[in-house]
């Protein structure tokens, strides 16, 4: 469904799908065809792109009770699967998986992992870190036992504060009560007039007001007509 408006708004792809569109439109999938259940016990070779990933629920995880029994079939997983899913259990190599009605499967297709996963890894948040050189980090996302294991990592490695709270629980994090930041000569010049000619005085505290204005990483109050 999702295709049909790619087709009608094609002006907004990029310059190489509208230079092919004409000869070949990369919308039209002609080897690809909606799933019908119906076709889960059809004979001869099938390619099926189903989900979940994690094979917990849904389309997926009755095409895999019909297909794991047969030798001849392969699941690919294409990204994490959370603890105790049946995607981890046949990941780690299982080859019986028991569903809570009693039933149970029996695991002789081939099982292969690919990554394809938008998270992510663990590699990728080092450079993240890295790059954005932030004051605290917050793991919200992953294993319990994984989540530690790059908490320590990213404390060691980057000697800043890491948090990883469970499901529920609270992190307090503080952040400094002073923010330095530059005003304007025409602000100062503007507030001047309307106090006195006198320099500023850090005993004798007044309010500015002005527009906050935050560029390549300096924050600047300006005076609003600039």
């Amino acid at each position: 469904k999702a295709n049909n408006y790619y087709k009608m708004f094609i002006t907004w792809t990029n310059q190489k799908i509208r230079k092919t569109f004409v000869q070949r439109n990369m919308f039209d999938f002609k080897h690809i065809k909606a799933f019908d259940r119906q076709f889960i016990d059809n004979p001869g070779p099938m390619v099926v792109f189903a989900t979940p990933g994690m094979l917990h629920a849904g389309l997926s995880l009755q095409i895999f009770k019909k297909w794991a029994p047969n030798e001849n079939n392969m699941i690919i997983m294409p990204g994490f699967c959370v603890q105790g899913t049946v995607g981890h259990k046949i990941l780690n190599g299982a080859k019986v998986v028991e569903f809570e009605n009693r039933q149970v499967v029996e695991v002789k297709m081939a099982v292969e992992y690919m990554s394809f996963s938008a998270h992510a890894d663990a590699k990728g948040i080092m450079q993240l870190i890295q790059h954005c050189e932030p004051s605290n980090v917050l793991l919200v996302h992953g294993e319990a036992a994984k989540m530690e294991f790059l908490k320590e990592k990213i404390q060691q490695e980057f000697n800043i504060k890491c948090y990883n709270p469970a499901n529920g629980e609270t992190s307090v994090i503080t952040t400094p009560v002073k923010i330095p930041i530059d005003v304007s000569l025409s602000l100062l010049k503007t507030e001047a007039k309307k106090f006195s000619s006198l320099p500023p005085d850090p005993k004798r505290r007044r309010t500015l007001h002005g527009v906050l204005v935050m560029k390549d990483n300096n924050i600047c109050l300006m005076d609003v007509e600039e």
